[in-house]
């Protein structure tokens, strides 16, 4: 079985995205908080941060640094989902959001 950062390895090849994985975030006082994978342009303003058991503590500390969060399970990459997720998460990149974002599947 692939990790959660697999996948979003697997998704950031087919879709063109910027993933980081693991992502190693310190908050603004200085605690650090490991996340499995970080989606940079998607959800939060610094990007979204994914977890594969709930945290309270990192999804505060994500929260309050400008960043989305999500808890999700480990599964299999499935494109149509994944863009799903992405639009639900919203674009929150500089440039322009990729075509297939606004693409109904």
């Amino acid at each position: 079985m692939k990790s959660l950062g697999e996948i979003w390895l697997s998704a950031a090849s087919d879709l063109g995205l910027k993933v980081t994985v693991p992502f190693e975030f310190v908050a603004n006082d200085g605690c650090s908080f490991m996340f499995e994978a970080a989606v940079h342009e998607f959800g939060g303003k610094a990007g979204m941060l994914l977890m594969q058991q709930w945290d309270a503590a990192k999804a505060q500390a994500a929260a309050n640094n400008g960043y989305g969060y999500s808890c999700m399970q480990v599964g299999g990459y499935d494109r149509s989902s994944t863009i799903e997720v992405l639009q639900d998460w919203g674009w929150s990149g500089a440039g322009l959001a990729p075509a297939w974002l606004e693409a109904r599947n």
